[in-house]
């Protein structure tokens, strides 16, 4: 009798990503164009803030003279920050809404030592850096394997990737079982990065940062509001929209954050890094 060959981390990785897009795709009644348009707020920072942790540790593994690529650089919440601390960074971001967010910062805090390129990473064209990252983009990536080569290649120094324990989109499971009724699948996330990149060879360095809770909402409105985009809810009136509007009081809490989840959702984020090139 032939032994099941038992499954690569590389294929659990993709299995866990068709699994939760699948049951997605199943559940939603919207339909939209880029995903990220109405919530680039949610992604814009101060260049000049202090005290963040990510920042500092990805500060780290640079210097004034040090290139940077950011892969998936949303409205350049990292980037712009790394941008004033180093010769000049390269910032790879699909979405349109976002590469418009980004431009907007960047020109409200001074910041011209970038090149932003709007595209895909699997399509961009772009030159090596001292340090190529990408902070919280894998988990949706089902080629991963590939994903993270090319990114290697693209590293003269150091390759990174910030992710949390579980993925980000887990702050929302609460609201899923509430409106949808079933349990959300997991993405992939630290402990499945971990395990495909020992299976490919790589041994990184893990630096656990601060956890954090996600910010709250300021009323109910504004939390009906983006909970619908992030649940896939067409219509205000659908079932869905009043399940929603129903869960609120009973999930939510006032807190000196706003409305914050009663059963706290903690994420706890990590820099995973490791050497390449020469």
């Amino acid at each position: 009798m032939s032994r099941r060959r038992s499954q690569s981390a590389a294929e659990r990785w993709r299995e866990m990503v068709d699994a939760e897009e699948a049951q997605t795709e199943a559940l939603r009644t919207d339909h939209r164009g880029d995903y990220w348009g109405p919530i680039t707020a949610n992604f814009r920072d101060d260049p000049r803030r202090e005290g963040d942790a990510l920042v500092e540790a990805l500060a780290g593994l640079v210097d004034a003279d040090s290139t940077v690529l950011d892969v998936g650089a949303g409205a350049g919440r990292l980037a712009l920050p790394l941008a004033l601390r180093c010769r000049g960074v390269v910032a790879v971001e699909p979405s349109e809404a976002m590469c418009h967010a980004f431009s907007e910062q960047a020109a409200q805090h001074g910041i011209e030592n970038y090149d932003l390129v709007q595209s895909s990473w699997e399509d961009a064209r772009v030159e090596p850096a001292d340090l190529a990252f990408a902070a919280h983009v894998v988990y949706v990536i089902r080629a991963v394997g590939e994903f993270i080569d090319k990114l290697a290649a693209h590293a003269t120094g150091t390759a990174a990737l910030v992710v949390t324990h579980r993925a980000p989109v887990s702050q929302f499971d609460q609201w899923w079982s509430a409106v949808h009724g079933v349990e959300r699948l997991p993405l992939p996330a630290l402990p499945e990065l971990l395990d495909l990149l020992w299976e490919r060879g790589v041994y990184p360095n893990v630096r656990m940062l601060p956890s954090y809770e996600p910010a709250g909402f300021k009323d109910e409105g504004e939390a009906f509001s983006a909970l619908r985009h992030r649940l896939f809810i067409g219509s205000e009136q659908s079932e869905s929209g009043e399940r929603l509007r129903r869960a609120i009081p009973e999930l939510l809490k006032p807190s000196e954050r706003g409305l914050v989840l009663k059963k706290p959702h903690v994420h706890q984020l990590a820099l995973v890094h490791w050497p390449v090139g020469g």
